[in-house]
């Protein structure tokens, strides 16, 4: 358990650090953090709370999960902009996204795999695959 604390405690002040925020800024941005709270939570000295974990994640534009050593790497920012504007357009918006991730995707496979079209790993992620259906 020690050492979840401290590898937590590095990865929010690893994201803290990467938005160049101090302590004292950073808990005047989170309603409930102390600068003293957050300094024990970086340095792993004591358990952080999950609900002001995840307002730090908003903070430093950064995921909480991977903060909360759920996942191993820090994902793509990209990934996570990609993500907001798919959201955010309409359901045509939506598919021309998925079109165009679909073709990129099967694009990478043919060329990798020296003009042999493979197919994706999961069908029914396809455009105009009904899964219910089947």
């Amino acid at each position: 358990m020690n050492s979840l604390k401290k590898e937590v405690g590095k990865r929010l002040k690893e994201a803290r650090n990467a938005k160049k925020l101090t302590l004292e800024a950073t808990s005047l941005l989170v309603p409930g953090l102390s600068t003293t709270r957050l300094s024990n939570w970086e340095n792993g000295t004591r358990s952080s709370d999950l609900k002001i974990v995840k307002k730090l994640a908003e903070v430093y534009e950064a995921s909480a999960s991977y903060m909360l050593t759920l996942e191993d790497a820090p994902p793509d920012p990209r990934l996570r902009h990609l993500i907001e504007l798919y959201k955010a357009a309409d359901s045509r918006g939506q598919d021309t996204i998925l079109r165009v991730a679909e073709s990129e995707s099967t694009y990478e496979v043919t060329k990798k795999t020296q003009g042999q079209p493979m197919q994706l790993v999961n069908p029914a992620l396809r455009l105009g695959t009904d899964s219910k259906k089947e």
